[in-house]
């Protein structure tokens, strides 16, 4: 019985990024393209064979089914060259072709006497083997924004990746034959025996063609672009890899068999026909190869198994095909698997509750402690007991969920309600507090290496210093962190403002050794292309360094300054104005990003802000020219804000006011807000009357924006001025994301839309060093959070803002 469902055979350490990797169908041959300008190869221990220097970057390999020749191909951006290389079995040079463009895609035919070659420049090359020599024999303009992946589908026919504009199919003369279109496709892909076509595209999908026809399938976890793809026998199991680091087997129903985190961005991934064996090319420099339990055959026999279940004949005889199911899946370690299917035969009244809680109960006493899956095991026991009102036994489980870091917020939440209810109030609050408590979770780690590559690109070496510290803090062995470390001892050239080309930094989150800054003018509509697979414009980054750069000009994003000794039932307002450095950070990206969302309204030129407490809101819009207004329900609130404005010109207009009954006409804002999480001490039950009245005030064209706390975030931490207890009642208190724009939805609003901040732990901005939060600090601080609204848009921030135009 295999210990892992896919279990490592062996791993090799590269200088730098593996790009590509091929092998021969036995293992025996493993080629890989590197970033450090050598090709290699491995014999199937992992043992290297030989290595050759090329003359630049390594970006493509491929190799014949015998071994006897391989490619390779290499590239130069700064400007646009790259070369194809055949060597012999020895790594002897046969043959070389100076393209003239970054190579990307290599693939030999299935007879070995055919090369396919995807450049930069569009094009599709195909050499020839005739009399013993490689020559060209064709070049075919196949795209505008670059050609990538190429597959031969069968000896006569081809298949090459055009970015963002679909496939096209070439005959082996080089030929067009016919386009598939389609606007998401990126990087490689696979082929099966029966011509199906499998592509990896963005936003953790990837498309199947068959018989020309596109399919978009939605890989269970990825949201990164798939920039690695390879198929087993004719599909049933899909192999993707991504920006995400991971690299997943998912059926061709969807459904995911397992996953590997192999830490940097997963470019390449190779697997043999029947899908025994898996090897992939990482950005960290590691080569992998895999063993999988789940072989083509194993996977056919677990398809009968489902089937015997879903078997409506047995409908009262399902307990020993459920029990042979759960024994076979985990004989082969898919727990996870097993427990989603077994949720899923729940789902659709295949089997009975209880038939599903014995059959959890038996998956959890086969799945070793050691097992990644074994938290969600624990999760789903949870739930049983919480449903037969079983809350001691419910946390007890939800506490052991909490072994999976994916589960860990969720499951000590989970807990502390359980405890709560079952009467032990300190056990639900120490849930909480460690509900709370984070460290750089590995998708951080992963963000703050890429933004120390994209600094260095620009020269901004101290910079790239600190995020690389904060690193190293958090692991030592992090990639090649280290041997960064000793280059940032030495300066790197800045440049300036003009120098900066924010289009390269924007790709380079899509992996660290991407084509970024000073690329060729030939090559600009590649790296652009590549920028649609982030969710935001690179444009907003600049839009935003000018916006922070002109509120601290006009002093809105300046400290609130000494304020005389006042009486005791003022000081919770003092205490919001002078927070610490980390509470601070949420209240100037909450600011920014306000700001932001306000000039979507058509006019700027009156503003309300309920629950406005200490006067942020109106104090900011007054200085942006606005005539402002504050409502709140607490007197001491408007007293202490009011005497913030004595003597300035056009101060604010403050009031006391509930916003359930808001004391204004209607249609009388163009921006209306309620920020810093002041929406949730409404009761939840008179949340959308609020809003409503909300929604009356505003005018036509204007905005209602609420910024609060998303309590779905894994790093979440309030403002020090709360307690736990109030902690624990904002959680109670609040609504999703999700609950908040369905809210939004039903008052009506249109055009309805989020922002999320505050996306990496509290920590970063001391480990950084910029808890000063001039004005540089900030366009730190909002740089990263840009980086993951860009590469991981479903990512929960410790805030975000709701908005809606009227």
């Amino acid at each position: 019985m295999p210990e892992e469902s896919a279990s490592s055979i062996w791993s090799v350490k590269l200088p730098s990024s593996v790009i590509s990797v091929y092998s021969t169908p036995t293992l025996s041959t493993t080629v890989a393209a590197c970033v450090d300008k050598c090709a290699y190869a491995f014999d199937r221990e992992g043992k290297q064979l030989w290595r050759v220097t090329l003359d630049n970057e390594a970006w493509a390999a491929s190799s014949t089914r015998d071994g006897l020749f391989s490619a390779f191909g290499t590239a130069f951006k700064k400007r646009s060259q790259g070369t194809l290389y055949i060597l012999d079995q020895t790594g002897g040079k046969v043959y070389s072709d100076p393209v003239g463009a970054p190579v990307w895609g290599l693939d030999f035919a299935p007879d070995g006497k055919f090369l396919a070659a995807a450049t930069w420049a569009g094009e599709v090359k195909i050499y020839a083997l005739r009399q013993g020599k490689w020559t060209l024999v064709s070049t075919t303009l196949v795209a505008d924004a670059g050609a990538y992946g190429v597959r031969w589908v069968s000896s006569d026919e081809l298949a090459a990746v055009c970015y963002g504009s679909g496939v096209a199919i070439l005959g082996a003369d080089g030929s067009i034959r016919t386009r598939v279109p389609s606007a998401d496709v990126g990087y490689n892909l696979a082929t099966t025996d029966d011509g199906s076509l499998f592509i990896g595209a963005r936003n953790g999908h990837y498309i199947k063609v068959s018989k020309g026809t596109p399919e978009l399938h939605k890989i269970p976890g990825a949201s990164r672009a798939v920039s690695a793809i390879s198929v087993a026998g004719n599909g049933q199991i899909v192999y993707c890899g991504g920006f995400d680091g991971h690299v997943r087997a998912v059926t061709s129903e969807g459904d995911l068999l397992w996953e590997r985190d192999l830490i940097g961005e997963v470019w390449t991934i190779w697997s043999s026909r029947n899908g025994e064996h898996i090897v992939a090319g990482v950005g960290d420099g590691s080569i992998v190869a895999i063993r999988s339990a789940i072989t083509t055959d194993a996977y056919d026999e677990l398809v009968q198994h489902i089937s015997r279940v879903e078997d409506t004949d047995l409908a009262g005889q399902r307990m020993p095909y459920i029990n042979d199911f759960v024994g076979r899946l985990a004989s082969l370690h898919l727990y996870g698997f097993c427990l989603r299917y077994l949720a899923k035969f729940l789902d659709l009244g295949t089997i009975s509750h209880q038939l599903y809680e014995e059959a959890v109960a038996d998956l959890l006493r086969l799945c070793p402690e050691d097992s990644d899956e074994i938290g969600s095991i624990y999760f789903a026991r949870a739930e049983i007991e919480r449903g037969h009102a079983k809350n001691w036994e419910a946390g007890l489980y939800y506490l052991r969920a909490t072994s999976d870091p994916r589960l860990r917020l969720r499951s000590y939440t989970e807990a502390a309600n359980a405890f709560r209810l079952e009467g032990h109030p300190a056990a639900a609050l120490a849930c909480f507090r460690r509900a709370r408590s984070a460290s750089l979770a590995e998708d951080d780690l992963k963000l703050i290496y890429t933004l120390a590559r994209s600094l260095e690109d620009v020269g901004e070496s101290k910079a790239a210093r600190d995020h690389l510290d904060t690193i190293m803090v958090e692991d030592q062995d992090y990639r090649d962190v280290a041997n960064r470390l000793k280059i940032y001892r030495r300066d790197i050239k800045k440049k300036s403002d003009s120098e900066v080309d924010y289009t390269g930094i924007t790709v380079n989150l899509l992996g660290p050794d991407g084509p970024t800054n000073d690329v060729d003018p030939k090559l600009r509509k590649v790296v652009e292309a590549r920028a649609s697979e982030l969710s935001l414009d690179n444009n907003e980054q600049i839009i935003f360094r000018s916006l922070i750069e002109d509120l601290y000009a006009k002093g809105i994003m300046s400290a609130a300054g000494d304020v005389d000794a006042v009486g005791y039932d003022r000081n919770s307002y003092i205490k919001y104005d002078f927070l610490l450095p980390e509470d601070d950070v949420k209240k100037k990206l909450e600011a920014i990003n306000m700001i932001r969302v306000a000039r979507f309204a058509s006019d700027l030129n009156t503003t309300l802000d309920v629950g406005t407490a200490t006067g942020r809101y109106p104090g900011i819009f007054r200085a942006l020219g606005a005539n402002a207004f504050g409502v709140d329900i607490e007197p001491q609130a408007i007293d202490y804000a009011s005497s913030k404005f004595d003597g300035v010109d056009n101060k604010p207009i403050l009031s006391v006011g509930d916003a359930r009954a808001l004391e204004y006409g209607d249609n009388m804002f163009d921006v209306v807000t309620c920020m810093m999480g002041t929406f949730i001490h409404i009761p939840i039950t008179d949340q959308l009357t609020a809003l409503r009245e909300m929604y009356r005030v505003c005018r036509p064209g204007g905005v209602v924006a609420i910024s609060t706390w998303d309590v779905e975030c894994p790093h979440l931490t309030f403002l020090s001025m709360y307690s736990v207890r109030e902690d624990e009642l904002i959680i109670r208190n609040s609504r999703t994301l999700g609950d908040m724009v369905e809210m939004f939805r039903e008052v009506p609003f249109s055009d309805i839309g989020d922002v999320r901040f505050g996306l990496v732990p509290d920590t970063i901005s001391y480990d950084l060093g910029i808890e000063d939060l001039d004005t540089d600090g900030v366009k730190r601080l909002l740089e990263i959070d840009l980086a993951v609204r860009s590469s991981a848009p479903d990512k929960h921030g410790q805030m975000f803002i709701c908005y809606g135009m009227k």
